[in-house]
């Protein structure tokens, strides 16, 4: 048993919530809401997942400033639990949050709070959240630096889906510069990764930024077939 008297196999479906938040977020926020209400109560780590996963799923569902609440509660728990790299992940998932929905400079602020914090493959992870806020901030050239390190440690840990969503985030810049070979390769292993894992929201999205690349490139009826 735990400190909050419920089994770590709490903690297993709760990080399961994550990945659904982001193909799934209507049915992930009721699960995560599930979760939390359950009796007797999940551990600290399990319920900072869990309001993690509703924040996410809130984002996604267009509701940033309930998700913010949410990602909020998921911080004090992961405080709660002692565990630093559960807070590392709540604090990059709140700065990336916060930037979209325009508290820039505190945003900022989190997301290298927990790139410092951050170990592993989790690092990948945090760097590729950060990389993301980078982007959406215009300032390309510091998130390819950022993305080129995230695609080497994820691949090197063999995560998949985070290496799939550090690539599209790359092909993306690539795009932009006009090096659109390198960004269709990046869309293309995307693609076969987010196939792989099971992300059907993710994958038609690279199947839609390989329709961006042939436009891009003047292949009409390619583009409009992706």
């Amino acid at each position: 048993m735990s400190e909050s008297g419920d089994s770590a196999s709490d903690t297993t479906e709760a990080d399961y919530l994550l990945v659904l938040a982001h193909s799934r977020p209507a049915q992930a926020l009721k699960q995560a809401r599930a979760l939390l209400a359950r009796q007797p109560r999940v551990t600290t780590a399990a319920a900072s997942a869990a309001h993690q996963a509703a924040g996410l799923a809130l984002r996604e569902l267009g509701h940033p400033e309930e998700g913010l609440a949410e990602l909020r509660r998921a911080l004090r728990s992961a405080r709660a639990s002692g565990k630093l790299q559960r807070q590392a992940d709540v604090q990059a998932s709140l700065g990336g949050t916060m930037v979209l929905a325009g508290s820039t400079a505190r945003g900022m602020a989190y997301l290298d709070s927990a790139v410092l914090l951050a170990r592993g493959v989790l690092a990948g992870r945090v760097l590729m959240r950060r990389a993301g806020a980078l982007r959406a901030l215009g300032r390309p050239d510091q998130a390819l630096r950022d993305l080129n390190q995230v695609v080497a440690i994820l691949h090197r840990h063999g995560d998949l889906l985070w290496e799939a969503r550090a690539r599209s985030h790359r092909g993306l810049i690539l795009l932009e510069q006009g090096q659109t070979r390198r960004a269709d390769a990046d869309f293309v292993r995307a693609e076969q990764q987010y196939d792989l894992a099971g992300q059907e929201w993710e994958y038609a999205m690279a199947r839609h930024n390989r329709g961006l690349v042939a436009a891009t490139s003047g292949h009409v009826p390619e583009a409009l077939q992706f």
